[in-house]
C-alpha cells in the first residue's frame, strides 16, 4: 500500500522511501509493509512519520518528541491513502501546490 504522509506542512508519498527505511518501519510497527496501515495501527502512524522526520535531519528523539506530542486529529489528518496517479493531492485556485523538495511526486510516472 501506498500513502500520502504530511510532515510539518508538507506531503510526502511513502513510495520514495528507501527499502531500509521500509524495513525499519516495519520493525518499528511490527508488521509487513503490505499490511502497514497507519489508520489501523498507532506503531504504523508513528513508524511512518517518524521516517520522514528522521529523513529531514530530526534525530529519533526529536521525532519521537514531536510525534508524541500530537493528537489523534493531527495524526488521521497526517495520512492520505495513495492511488496509483500522478495528481498533486493540494490545489490551490485552480493549480497544483508543489513543494520544491517533493517535485517528482507531480512530474508523472506513466
Amino acid at each position: 500500500m501506498s500513502w500520502w504522509a504530511r510532515v510539518e506542512g508538507s506531503w510526502r508519498d511513502t513510495d520514495l522511501l528507501t527499502f531500509d527505511e521500509i524495513i525499519s518501519i516495519e520493525q518499528i510497527a511490527g508488521e509487513p509493509w503490505a499490511l502497514c496501515n497507519p489508520y489501523r495501527s498507532g506503531l504504523v502512524a508513528k513508524a511512518m512519520l517518524a521516517a520522514f522526520l528522521v529523513r529531514e535531519g530530526k534525530s529519533d528523539e526529536d521525532a519521537a518528541t514531536i510525534i508524541g506530542g500530537l493528537t489523534l486529529g493531527e495524526v488521521k489528518n497526517s495520512f492520505r491513502h495513495r492511488e496509483d496517479d500522478d495528481l498533486p493531492i493540494e490545489w490551490e485556485d485552480g493549480l497544483p501546490v508543489v513543494d520544491p523538495k517533493d517535485q517528482e511526486l507531480t512530474t508523472g510516472t506513466s
